[in-house]
């Protein structure tokens, strides 16, 4: 995560659509906004979980 156009999976078995920048813009604009992105596994490493944390607001 942290890359523009890195996607997930074998490129040469698999196919995706997109261009791979939706993590790589989240990341950049929950930075922007003194947040934090964070990925994890979920169910077993079947699915992956996206959370983003923000500060509170004053």
């Amino acid at each position: 995560m942290g890359r523009p156009f890195l996607r997930g999976g074998n490129p040469l078995t698999g196919s995706a659509d997109g261009l791979g920048l939706g993590l790589y813009l989240a990341l950049l604009l929950t930075a922007r906004h003194g947040g934090k992105l964070s990925a994890g596994q979920v169910d077993g490493g079947r699915g992956t979980c996206i959370r983003r944390d923000f500060p509170a607001a004053a």
